[in-house]
């Protein structure tokens, strides 16, 4: 159960039909001097009760005052520095049987904007955070500290940089106490013709101690260039290289790990020609050092090399509106490597260094999408693909892929007399593929059906959404088989009963069905979710005064079909969920009074109750 109770100061004061008089928490009238700015100040003050329990478990309650004052304004002019500064402070109390707890914290923040409205701002902020909680037999308390600093600078709208710097110092009493630091420097330079962006990032965090190995120190340098031109008519090149450099260390291990990547993209896309072409390419590297120190039996070092190259042409022609066809062709080289001076390490040369690994492949498809025709009041569309893959590598012989899809759909709206205008579209393809890989099934063919029936209607103050879909896929792998199907209901409706009232209702209903050989493995998984809500606005005529109540429903089961192979958790494979949630929110002026309660049930059978009641004052 929860209430919350929230006033806030600066309002005026307000009186009701009765005659009852809020009280004025308004600030007092300061009277300043001219040469001082003036403050804009907001915020708001809240109370939280809460309750719950579930089945025979002990009672919670929860308490929550909470208050946060914001403020703003400028030193001297508006155009030299706008400052904000902002405070919150919450305590919680929460007591289950004899077992009580408390939780604080105060959070303050205060920044400075330095000629906000220039093209070189800076911003310079400042937070606090202080959170202590306390129990009976326990008690623990955390300081974080925060500096962050951003600036941006813009020159002739050609160049700009941006620079960040963070700090963060976290102190804990029964934990490692933490410290960050991070810079970033990024510099943005465009010329007639071309683009660059280089991005500098350090960041270091370290564990003054730990619980478990002691001191840690984790630092990151990255550094990044990206480089965007049109050498020629029609032709973009964009490339990207970065160097990363990642450092943990311990009081067991030093880990050094240095990363280069670099990769390219050149695409030539003419304009009136339904010729295109696209390279891509990328190069890696990658360097890892780990010193074990202070271990007996594991010291000495491990280093490991990995390298790679990766590339990629391809082409793709526009036949006709409705034909396209691609080609590309990829290749592949890895290499790796590892020395070990750890006397305890056993591994074989061969595992250090395995030997080069060498890819390449090809694949080339053609692709045709028929534009819809009328067919006996129907609109009817075909499509197809076929593709052609080769692939193969160092120490594996090639492997071979061809496959084929055809396809085609009939979609249109009928009249019926009864439900009004109902959408029909109704699909089916075939999949036929062929592989070397297990010679003995030359031809794996897959076909799928799927049905779908939609309507929709609005009329007057109501509405409704019906939609219906039913798929069918079935794959035939030689002698064997796999299938699924699925059928899945969704049902919307609403009405408004009144200007100020409404019913919604949502139902939806699935059921899905995974099929093979083996007849023990099949099995049906249902589900079905419905909600029925009820909102009414000004009840009993108060202004403001809301009222919804929400019922939820959910279910879900797994129903194997060969019903003589049950287990006892298959039986139990049911679960579902029952949930009632009324709600009251009462708004006068800046005071908001919310009172919630909830109730749910779920398979074990075990009530759930929680109650909550929230009042809050903004100012």
């Amino acid at each position: 159960m929860c209430v919350s109770v929230t006033m806030v100061a600066g309002t005026a004061r307000g009186q009701d039909k009765s005659g009852w008089s809020f009280p004025d928490f308004s600030l007092p009238d300061l009277s300043l001097p001219d040469w001082v700015p003036p403050v804009q100040t907001f915020g708001n003050v809240g109370y939280t009760f809460q309750t719950g329990k579930s089945g025979d478990d002990t009672r919670t309650f929860r308490n929550l005052v909470n208050a946060t004052v914001v403020g703003n304004s400028y030193i001297y002019q508006p155009w030299l520095a706008a400052v904000s500064g902002s405070m919150t402070v919450s305590e919680t109390f929460q007591s289950s049987g004899e077992q009580s707890t408390s939780n604080g914290i105060v959070t303050g923040n205060l920044g400075v904007n330095l000629l906000p409205i220039s093209d070189f701002p800076t911003t310079i902020n400042y937070s606090r955070t202080d959170t202590s909680v306390t129990a009976e037999d326990f008690e623990s308390s955390t300081v974080t500290d925060a500096f962050q600093l951003a600036s941006r600078v813009k020159w002739d709208q050609t160049l700009t940089v941006l620079t960040n710097l963070d700090y963060s110092d976290e102190k804990q009493t029964d934990a490692a106490d933490q410290t960050f630091v991070g810079a970033t420097l990024n510099v943005t330079k465009n010329f007639d013709e071309q683009h660059l962006n280089v991005i500098f990032d350090v960041s270091n965090r370290a564990k003054s101690r730990s619980l478990t190995d002691g001191a840690t120190d984790q630092a990151t340098y990255r550094a990044s260039l990206r480089h965007r031109f049109s050498p020629w008519d029609n032709v973009n090149y964009d490339s990207t290289s970065s160097i990363l450099l990642n450092t943990d260390s311990s009081t067991t291990r030093e880990t050094e790990q240095l990363t280069s990547q670099a990769s390219s993209t050149l695409r030539w896309t003419p304009k009136d020609s339904p010729l295109s072409a696209a390279a891509v390419w990328t190069v890696l590297s990658d360097d890892e050092t780990t010193n074990f120190v202070n271990a007996a039996t594991t010291s000495g070092e491990t280093r490991k090399k990995r390298k790679s190259f990766d590339g990629r042409i391809g082409a793709f022609y526009d036949i006709s509106d409705t034909l396209k066809l691609d080609a590309s062709l990829d290749g592949a080289l890895r290499t790796q490597s590892t020395e070990s001076t750890i006397a305890t390490d056993s591994s074989s040369n061969s595992d250090r260094n395995p030997p080069t690994l060498v890819t390449a492949g090809g694949s080339a498809g053609l692709t045709y999408l028929q534009d819809p025709i009328p067919v006996q009041g129907f609109n009817w569309t075909l499509n197809a693909s076929a593709r052609s893959n080769v692939s193969g590598g160092t120490g594996s012989s090639a492997e071979r892929t061809v496959e084929g899809v055809v396809g085609h759909a009939f979609y249109r709206t009928f009249a019926t007399p009864i439900v009004g205008s109902v959408d029909f579209n109704l699909s089916e393809s075939l999949d036929l593929t062929h592989t070397n890989v297990d010679e003995t099934v030359p031809v794996v063919p897959a076909v799928s059906h799927s049905l779908t029936l939609g309507h929709q209607e609005q009329e007057g103050n109501q509405y409704t959404i019906v939609n219906l879909t039913l798929s069918d896929s079935r794959t035939f792998l030689g002698t064997d088989r796999s299938d699924s199907q699925l059928a899945n209901l969704q049902i919307s409706k609403g009405l408004a009963t009144s200007e100020k009232s409404s019913w919604t209702t949502n139902l939806s209903v699935q059921a899905t069905r995974q099929g093979g050989e083996d007849s023990s493995s099949d099995g049906i998984t249902t589900s079905s979710q419905g909600s029925v809500v009820y909102q009414l606005r000004d009840m009993f005529g108060v202004r403001n005064l809301n009222f919804e109540s929400r019922v939820n429903l959910t279910s879900n089961q797994l129903v194997p079909v060969a019903l003589s192979t049950v287990s006892p958790q298959e039986e139990d494979a049911l679960s579902w969920n029952r949930e009632w949630i009324t709600s009251v929110i009462y708004r006068i002026g800046q005071l908001t009074i919310e009172g919630k309660f909830r109730l749910d049930q779920d398979q074990s059978r075990e009530v759930t109750d929680f109650f909550e009641l929230r009042m809050f004052r903004n100012f």
